[in-house]
């Protein structure tokens, strides 16, 4: 698995949130499904539906898990491999 890691800008509760929920759309978009609970992490879910209601889509552009793809993907693998390509500082402000 392959992923950036980010770090907090400040140790402010906006910045470290941010940081959080860059990890949770670069990492967690993958490894959540698999080693979690089947889907996708709910940091994401929500920053995506609040952009499809901004931009008054009636569908997603993320895909929703049936329960049963959940339960088919769910702890599926045995051992990761985990390699971080660089590590970042984020802030409230950016993009995530």
């Amino acid at each position: 698995m392959d992923s950036g890691w980010e770090e907090p800008y400040t140790i402010s509760s906006e910045d470290i949130e941010a940081a959080e929920r860059a990890i949770q759309f670069e990492l967690g978009w993958f490894a959540n499904p698999i080693f979690v609970n089947g889907d996708y992490p709910q940091v994401m879910k929500d920053q995506v539906a609040r952009k499809r209601q901004l931009e008054g889509r009636n569908t997603s552009r993320l895909p929703e898990f049936t329960d049963a793809e959940k339960a088919r993907i769910v702890g599926k693998m045995a051992t990761i491999y985990f390699y971080y390509r660089r590590l970042g500082l984020v802030g409230s402000r950016t993009l995530y």
